[in-house]
């Protein structure tokens, strides 16, 4: 009875081992987003492994993108714009919609959307948004989740390593 007991003990914490292992395992390749207002860049990461890079638009200096952390609260195919003046209507999924024709929420008034104005990447355009090229948006869209971690950061220095294994340094206002 005795050599039982401790079989069963081994055997349940062996048990809980395996269940711990693997759930880190799940969380090493979990996708996450880091967004760096600095580099105007939205970079995808499987675990700590750099999947895609992505240049973005942010907020205005007077609407800035809000920094924090977050994470996905929604996603829209063909989302309808709500302007928020007085007065205008709003704008149906199509050419004319701002948000382009993907929506990732991440907190109440902000997201990751395409755009319209495909001239605006790279710049501080928004209203704290985050715009990306209408097709790195629909590239994205389907590799994360409801419940994705965002991380918005303001990173004016960077140590990246390329594909090759190249180390560089790039500096940012």
């Amino acid at each position: 009875m005795m050599a039982l007991r401790k079989w069963m003990a081994t055997g349940t914490v062996l048990w809980m081992v395996l269940l711990y292992c693997s759930g880190m395992a799940a969380a090493a390749d979990s996708p996450r987003i880091v967004i760096n207002i600095a580099a105007r860049t939205l970079s995808l990461f499987a675990g700590e492994r750099l999947v895609k890079e992505y240049p973005i638009a942010v907020g205005q200096p007077s609407s800035p993108s809000p920094l924090g952390e977050y994470r996905v609260i929604e996603k829209i195919v063909d989302p309808w714009w709500y302007p928020t003046t007085p007065g205008m209507s709003p704008v149906p999924s199509g050419p004319e919609n701002p948000l382009g024709y993907r929506w990732i929420g991440f907190a109440d008034t902000y997201g990751i959307h395409g755009t319209n104005a495909p001239w605006s990447i790279g710049t501080a355009a928004s209203k704290g948004c985050i715009r990306m090229h209408e097709t790195d948006v629909e590239e994205l869209f389907p590799q994360i989740a409801v419940g994705t971690p965002v991380s918005i950061i303001y990173e004016t220095i960077r140590i990246t390593r390329d594909v090759r294994g190249n180390v560089y340094a790039s500096v940012h206002p």
